[in-house]
C-alpha cells in the first residue's frame, strides 16, 4: 500500500510532542480487524515500522497482541505495536488484548 501523509497544525505548536498514529484495519462479518496499529516518536519514517508493515501475514483467528521488536537505535528501548499478524522473526508478545475498545 502506498504511504498516505496527513498534514496537521501540531508541528507549530511549542510544547506538542510529536508522535505519528498508524492503524490499518478492515471489517469482515460485522467485526473489525487490526492488521497494525502503532505510535512512533517524531514524524520522520522509522525502518524498522517500515520493515515490519511490509511483512503483515494475518489469520483471522489470531487474537489481537500487543508485541515488541528490536530497536536499532535505542536496544533497551523496543518499538512496539499491536495487531493480527505475526513474524517468524522479531515478535515478541508483551500481552494478549481482550478488548480492542481498551487500547
Amino acid at each position: 500500500m502506498p504511504a498516505v501523509n496527513i498534514r496537521s497544525k501540531a508541528p507549530g505548536w511549542l510544547f506538542c510532542e510529536q508522535m505519528t498514529g498508524q492503524t490499518i484495519g478492515f471489517y469482515y462479518k460485522n467485526e473489525f480487524y487490526r492488521l497494525w496499529g502503532a505510535f512512533l516518536p517524531g514524524t520522520e519514517p522509522i525502518s524498522a515500522y517500515d520493515k515490519k508493515l511490509s511483512q503483515l501475514n494475518a489469520d483471522l483467528v489470531n487474537p489481537l497482541v500487543h508485541f515488541n521488536f528490536n530497536n536499532a537505535e535505542i536496544s533497551h528501548v523496543p518499538h512496539s505495536a499491536s495487531s493480527i499478524c505475526r513474524w517468524n522473526s522479531d515478535f515478541e508478545i508483551h500481552h494478549i488484548i481482550e478488548d480492542i475498545n481498551k487500547i
